[in-house]
């Protein structure tokens, strides 16, 4: 657990995430996304030296998702990816976030993570959930009580393209887990 706030603090090194991820692929996923969780909500509260670093990734991650499209994909993948590398939750929330809102961002959003390590799409999958779980307190259905909001959809069929292209680097059991709970 110890290891993930020392991403923040090194820039860019996909050595490192590869070691850290060598550890933790040994763990199950839902004690690796307890740990996830643990560091999104502990990490930055204490610590300013992280809590600069998470911002500084915001930052870039916002001006490079804002040029995103679909004709340059693979420029802007690579650089999300290098930012991914020091914060991939902080990078994962906010690409996710732009293709929960927009619909015309799932594309180029998908095409980007082609560029993602191992863990990058392992925290991508935590990400997922808790916007699939619905952790922002945000309502599934419209206020008719019969149609599905926008931004379930998107984040419906972000997820699906997702498992689709990176079969093999997405955790499926656990959305398999949440769809069955759910039911």
């Amino acid at each position: 657990l110890s290891l993930l706030p020392s991403l923040a603090c090194i820039d860019a090194n996909p050595a490192a995430v590869q070691e850290i991820w060598e550890i933790l692929k040994t763990l199950p996923y839902s004690s690796r996304f307890r740990a996830y969780g643990a560091f999104r909500d502990r990490a930055f509260v204490d610590n300013p030296s992280l809590l600069e670093a998470k911002g500084k990734v915001s930052i870039e991650t916002k001006k490079s998702i804002k040029r995103l499209t679909k004709e340059n994909s693979k420029q802007k993948g690579k650089e999300l990816a290098k930012f991914a590398h020091s914060n991939p939750m902080e990078v994962c929330s906010i690409m996710l976030g732009q293709a929960k809102a927009y619909q015309n961002m799932i594309g180029p959003v998908v095409d980007a993570c082609k560029y993602f390590t191992s863990m990058g799409f392992d925290i991508l999958s935590y990400v997922m959930m808790q916007h699939m779980v619905g952790s922002f307190n945000s309502s599934k259905l419209k206020e008719d009580g019969q149609n599905v909001h926008s931004w379930l959809l998107n984040i419906a069929n972000l997820t699906g393209s997702l498992f689709q292209k990176y079969t093999t680097n997405i955790e499926l059991p656990a959305l398999l887990l949440y769809v069955a709970s759910q039911l």
